[in-house]
């Protein structure tokens, strides 16, 4: 089976872990979809067009709003482009919601609940305080301030 444009060679399950015939099948489809995804930012940026974030198998971009129904056909275009690249000539199509003010982009659950949190910290940060969801996650360094240790986090 020939995947994204190179090849794969070999593959080993990990022992003693029960392998699911349908994360196997599943493989190619997600490696191709991931592909898609980098050659299209790839190509968005190029041409110009401000990807704010990836978002599962979209992108959220920006744009100005007298322009923003043009930009949104040529990322789907060059979108289209990519899926053309990976998959030899096979084009995908794809859809769009536009999101303008005072509207917010929110996923499927409404994102509510995390939009709830980031406004508390940014309250308790502004108030001074150390938020509480980070309280567990903070350590000192001889004299400094403790600062924040989580994921990714760079003391």
């Amino acid at each position: 089976m020939r995947l994204l444009r190179g090849g794969m060679t070999a593959w080993a399950p990990r022992e003693g872990i029960e392998n699911n015939p349908r994360s196997l099948a599943n493989f190619p489809m997600q490696a191709n979809g991931a592909e898609m995804l980098r050659l299209a930012c790839m190509y968005l940026m190029k041409a110009g067009i401000r990807i704010c974030a990836p978002v599962h198998d979209a992108l959220l971009i920006e744009a100005p709003l007298d322009s923003l129904e043009e930009t949104v056909a040529e990322a789907r275009r060059l979108m289209a482009k990519a899926g053309r690249v990976v998959l030899e000539g096979f084009e995908l199509g794809s859809d769009f919601q536009l999101v303008k003010p005072p509207d917010r982009y929110c996923d499927e659950d409404g994102g509510k609940g995390f939009w709830n949190l980031v406004m508390s910290i940014l309250e308790e940060l502004e108030a001074g305080e150390t938020p509480a969801v980070l309280q567990g996650n903070l350590r000192s360094i001889e004299g400094q301030p403790p600062q924040y240790c989580g994921p990714g986090s760079i003391l």
